[in-house]
């Protein structure tokens, strides 16, 4: 071709051996009506066989790309699939974070209430220890008001034998008014004694309170340090899998590399063969454009000749006008059609297209022996015409044949 496109094996060995074949076919068709049938059997024949290995073609192409397009669907849905499970990792790994994160500052919390419940124990020892001394002192206190009561006693007792003696030299009075200050001091000893002995008892109720609560402090810092030791536990769990899952996730990035790759390497050959597709397209292009020109060029000389063939002429040259713009129109539209990532159909396209170019191309090359045939009438009427003209005696059966011709 003028635009420099190779043609493919198929093509090149269809130019070479095929074309010379049906040229000697035609050839031995034009030399007379004895071989029509042969003809028609040989063209059938060639036909069939041809028609039946495109069919196969496509057969085989329809079914490489079908397996290539479900082979691009599992790839596809593998990837969905990966990226969900990579979405559904990426939202545990945040919910985790969240866990982990609640967890470091409850331990926090709980080292901080550890602290204050050692604060608070070491407060309540304080304190135990000066309510102990306060006791220490009452106690104190009460043992020598006990003292002072047993020797007020004693001095009331011999104050009293004094006056049951009479030997005191006191009177009733002064001894009724000593007396009586025996028992107010007596009294406020006693009243005094009372309340110490109610104080001491609310000390050692503070005392046993404080102490249950040095139990209760000493059992949840206990809990807490078990919950710090569970939450540790959990810790470790959810690092575990956080490795896990960034394991997890590095596989499952090679894999997505490698089906990247692999679409990469599929997507090469697709190219590669639509490329081809276009250089073959190219060449029937060129090769029909070629063609049309001669067959055009062949037409117009039979119009010019016979006025019958010209009408013939017209009808085939406005069908062929016709069978051009639709195959320059299915063209286009397959020139559109890449830009579709669908193989399938487009080599499906691109075999009908073949077989119709084929096609036309059968026809075209019979309307080419037509034409031929045509001149070789009207060669043989312009001779039969001179003949009758110089009235030479001529062939009857030729006569005759040209006749019937004629009529035809």
């Amino acid at each position: 071709a003028s635009r420099g496109v190779s043609p493919p094996d198929s093509i090149a060995s269809y130019s070479g051996g095929g074309l010379a074949k049906e040229s000697s076919l035609l050839a031995k068709n034009v030399a007379g009506k004895g071989g029509a049938k042969t003809r028609t059997d040989l063209e059938t024949l060639e036909f069939e066989a041809r028609s039946w290995s495109y069919s196969e073609k496509r057969r085989t192409n329809q079914v490489q790309a079908k397996q290539q397009h479900k082979m691009y669907q599992d790839a596809q849905r593998l990837l969905m699939r990966q990226r969900e499970q990579m979405e559904q990792l990426r939202k545990d790994n945040i919910r985790m974070r969240v866990q982990l994160q609640a967890m470091q500052a409850s331990q926090q919390q709980s080292a901080s209430a550890k602290e204050k419940n050692n604060t608070a124990a070491n407060v309540l020892m304080n304190q135990k220890f000066e309510l102990e001394e306060l006791v220490e002192k009452g106690l104190e206190q009460l043992d020598v008001l006990r003292k002072a009561k047993k020797d007020r006693q004693r001095e009331i007792h011999s104050a009293l034998r004094q006056d049951k003696a009479k030997d005191t030299g006191q009177s009733d009075k002064d001894l009724e008014m000593a007396a009586k200050k025996e028992e107010e001091k007596l009294e406020f000893y006693v009243t005094r004694y009372n309340d110490t002995v109610h104080g001491n008892k609310q000390l050692r109720k503070r005392i046993d309170e404080y102490r249950h609560d040095k139990m209760n402090v000493k059992a949840t810092y206990e809990r807490h340090e078990e919950e710090l030791e569970q939450t540790n536990e959990t810790i470790v769990q959810l690092i575990n899998i956080a490795n896990d899952y960034f394991s997890e996730k590095a596989r499952i990035r090679l894999i997505y590399s490698e089906l990247l790759n692999e679409a990469g390497r599929d997507g090469e050959e697709h190219r590669q063969a639509i490329g081809e597709l276009n250089n073959r397209m190219e060449y029937f292009d060129q090769l029909m454009l070629e063609r049309e020109e001669d067959f055009k060029q062949a037409l117009v000389d039979a119009e010019r000749q016979a006025t019958k063939g010209q009408d013939v002429g017209e009808e085939l040259k406005e069908q062929e006008r016709k069978r051009q713009q639709e195959l320059v129109d299915a063209f286009d539209k397959l020139m559109h059609a890449f830009g579709v990532w669908n193989v399938t159909d487009l080599v499906e396209k691109f075999l009908q297209k073949e077989e119709k170019f084929f096609v036309q191309y059968r026809y075209l090359d019979a309307l080419n022996s037509e034409a031929t045939k045509v001149e070789e009438r009207i060669k043989q009427i312009n001779q039969a015409a001179a003949a009758m003209k110089t009235d030479q005696p001529a062939d009857d059966l030729e006569v005759v044949k040209i006749k019937d011709q004629i009529s035809e």
